[in-house]
């Protein structure tokens, strides 16, 4: 699962697999939160913003 595509792994979330959504996350959390951060004032802010994304 860690070198499969992003493209695989969407389609296995909208497939409903949870594995998928959390290596996905796992992936991109860090880069999603640093940009939320800077549009954001607070750090708790950023974090739920993340959090909202994957799961719309």
């Amino acid at each position: 699962m860690g070198s499969e595509d992003d493209a695989g792994l969407w389609a296995r979330v909208l497939r409903g697999d949870e594995q998928a959504l959390a290596a996905l996350f796992d992936r991109y959390d860090a880069r999603l939160f640093r940009h939320a951060s800077r549009l954001l004032t607070h750090r708790e802010d950023a974090k739920d913003a993340v959090t909202v994304a994957y799961f719309e």
